[in-house]
């Protein structure tokens, strides 16, 4: 299913980084539109992928753009054991290719799933509010 976001929105998104920053860096970021969930990928030695930074939660607008949902290919993925960091990672190439903006699947959280959203072109889709 594709989606377009015609708004800004706001999403959050769990840090365990060592130094602060206003730009994103990576080629993959992970966003979740409830804050506390957001704030479990800060504080959780796993989630946050060893990072020893202060935990923190940054809000984040994102620009518009096509969403393609991916969750029966993530949902597929774990029942089949694979590696999802390498399928989110193949869906990813592929969603740039056919000019999406987002990826989003459903990600189990705290108090139930909540859709994650991940932004295929951080540097131009997000902004750090301040």
């Amino acid at each position: 299913m594709t989606k377009f976001n015609d708004t800004a929105e706001m999403f959050y998104h769990g840090t365990a980084a060592e130094n602060d920053f206003v730009v994103f860096n990576g080629e993959l970021i992970y966003l979740a539109p409830i804050k506390s969930e957001a704030k479990a990928f800060a504080e959780n030695p796993i989630l946050a992928k060893g990072k020893k930074g202060k935990p923190r939660v940054l809000e984040v607008r994102i620009k518009t753009g096509k969403v393609k949902d991916i969750d029966e290919i993530v949902t597929d993925a774990i029942f089949n054991d694979d590696d999802i960091d390498e399928v989110i990672n193949n869906e990813a190439r592929k969603a740039r290719a056919e000019g999406y903006r987002y990826l989003e699947f459903e990600h189990p959280g705290r108090k139930g799933n909540f859709t994650a959203r991940i932004a295929l072109y951080p540097k131009q889709d997000l902004t750090i509010k301040n």
